[in-house]
C-alpha cells in the first residue's frame, strides 16, 4: 500500500475484527483448560490475527527498511 492510498471503513472494520479475534483467542489460550497442542494452536492463531491487525504498521516498517 502506498502512502497516498486511503483506508476505508471496511479496512478499519477488518482491523478491529482481527484485533478482537486475536485477543479473544489469546484469552482462550490463557485459560489452560485445554490440551497443550490446542493451546499452542490457539496462541499461534492469536499471534497471526494480531499480526493481521498490525499489517499496515508492518508494511510501513518493511517499506522503510527496504528504502535504506
Amino acid at each position: 500500500m502506498t502512502p497516498k492510498e486511503t483506508r476505508g471503513p471496511g479496512d478499519m472494520i477488518s482491523t478491529l475484527v482481527f484485533a478482537g479475534t486475536g485477543l479473544w483467542l489469546a484469552s482462550a489460550a490463557l485459560e489452560g483448560l485445554r490440551p497443550l497442542s490446542l493451546t499452542l494452536l490457539l496462541w499461534l492463531s492469536a499471534l497471526m490475527c494480531l499480526a493481521a491487525a498490525a499489517r499496515h504498521l508492518i508494511a510501513r516498517v518493511v517499506a522503510r527498511w527496504r528504502a535504506r
